[in-house]
């Protein structure tokens, strides 16, 4: 996933760079300053976080520095990562031998 952001300013006022503004997600992902491309860096685990917000900033070189900034919400999908598991070791059932088909 990529953020672009845009600024009309000139100069200093007009370059910018992207940062993570929250800490809390930065083990697992990683936001090219120059891009604004966000890469997974770490596992995920939808069992332990099935959602993630990060927030985005794009920060101008200005002085003072200005910055605005997005949220984005990645949705973990769940992967079966549990063998079957049958309750008993062994089952038994009857079948009339004159059952039709689909009985």
């Amino acid at each position: 996933m990529q953020v672009v952001a845009e600024d009309a300013d000139l100069g200093l006022n007009g370059q910018f760079y992207y940062v993570l503004a929250n800490e809390s997600v930065r083990d697992v992902f990683a936001c090219d300053s120059t891009t604004g491309a966000i890469s997974l860096i770490g596992a995920l685990d939808r069992e332990s976080v099935a959602e993630y917000w990060l927030t985005v900033a794009a920060v101008d070189r200005g002085v003072p520095r200005m910055s605005a900034s997005t949220e984005v919400v990645l949705t973990v999908g769940d992967e079966n990562d549990n063998a079957p598991v049958f309750q008993h070791s062994s089952y038994s059932g009857a079948v009339n031998e004159d059952a039709l088909p689909g009985q």
